[in-house]
């Protein structure tokens, strides 16, 4: 067994080589990419021997406009009768100086990749945007594929973070005690771990990357310089669970604790929850800006951040409030009235 870091991810990638060079002779193949863990500055922090190898191969296999489906699957199944028979299983071992490595082979069409309609997720832009290592690229056809599909990651993470930062309102300041008190303790743990899920994910977005895979992303928090040491410690502490439900309060109070420092300089709005419902949300407001009108005075009152839990003690807060308010009112009203004659 190899004892250090760089001479494991030196005897990888000689034990990948001859696969690269295959892929490339292939004249089916447009273009060859290594992914992930083994390339440039990330194969130094985190490639070792339990590691795998990930690799993207494009074919320039044609695909008619008609057969193009929003799910790979459906077109990769369309054209089945069109693929090279030498496609093997995603996933297979090669041999090693150190012993068997895992290869994951990514396989994609580069005419649907190229396709506007395609969108990838957050988790291949983050692959890509990792500065991955071009082995092949016949036509240049991949550079600008990465190129096109990265174009708009600033809009992408904007709104990601804003969806992030609206579950993050309930799920540190709602949901946790709601839960408990419901007797569903359980589930309020698993809000709190989701929740520690979602800060961390934002705090990627904040220093403007695609969050990594999760296995990654407690342990790289360092690289982004946002937490110091006693933030950093209130995070680790807040992952810690016995599944009580003085522990769940104790989890509690560390993420509150610890957003609401964090919070603006994150440039988290403090009603981040309207914020999405207004500004991203597809499906829960037409109008970004509203004024109730015909509808206003069957409500009782607004969600506001901190005043409105939409729990039963603050529904019954929000209803004293709007009795006292259309008590003052109804005295003004008659006061003008009054007034007038």
């Amino acid at each position: 067994m190899t004892t250090t870091r760089r001479s494991v991810l030196d005897q990888a990638r000689a034990a990948v080589a001859p696969l690269l060079a295959a892929l490339a002779g292939k004249p089916e193949v447009e273009a060859v990419v290594l992914l992930s863990s083994i390339c440039g500055d990330l194969g130094g922090r985190r490639f070792d021997e339990w590691s795998d190898i990930d690799v993207a191969v494009y074919l320039d296999t044609p695909v008619p406009a008609e057969l193009w489906r929003s799910d790979p699957r459906e077109t990769a199944d369309a054209l089945a009768s069109d693929l090279p028979d030498w496609l093997p299983d995603f996933s297979f071992w090669i041999e090693s100086e150190y012993g068997p490595v895992e290869v994951n082979l990514h396989q994609s069409l580069m005419e649907y990749e190229l396709d506007p309609r395609t969108v990838w997720p957050e988790s291949r832009c983050e692959a890509y945007a990792s500065r991955p290592e071009i082995v092949h690229d016949r036509r240049g056809l991949l550079a600008r594929l990465i190129e096109e599909k990265l174009r708009d990651r600033w809009t992408r993470l904007q709104r990601r973070a804003a969806t992030l930062a609206a579950r993050l309102q309930w799920d540190i300041d709602v949901l946790p005690e709601r839960q408990l008190r419901r007797g569903r303790t359980q589930d309020a743990h698993a809000v709190l771990t989701a929740a520690v899920d979602e800060l961390v994910e934002l705090l990627y977005i904040a220093a403007g990357r695609f969050p990594p895979a999760r296995k990654w992303r407690m342990g790289e928090l360092a690289t982004l310089d946002l937490l110091d040491d006693a933030d950093r410690a209130a995070l680790d502490d807040a992952v810690r669970c016995t599944g009580s439900a003085e522990d769940a309060r104790r989890r509690f109070g560390l993420l509150a604790d610890l957003y609401a420092r964090l919070r603006p300089g994150l440039g988290i709005p403090a009603d981040a929850y309207d914020h999405y419902n207004r500004e991203y949300s597809p499906s829960r407001q037409l109008r970004r800006r509203t004024e109730g009108g015909q509808l206003a005075p069957l409500f009782v009152g607004v969600r506001k951040p901190v005043l409105d839990r939409r729990d039963r003690f603050n529904a019954e807060k929000v209803l004293q409030e709007g009795a006292h308010l259309e008590a003052v009112l109804h005295a003004a009203g008659s006061r003008r009235r009054s007034h007038r004659q």
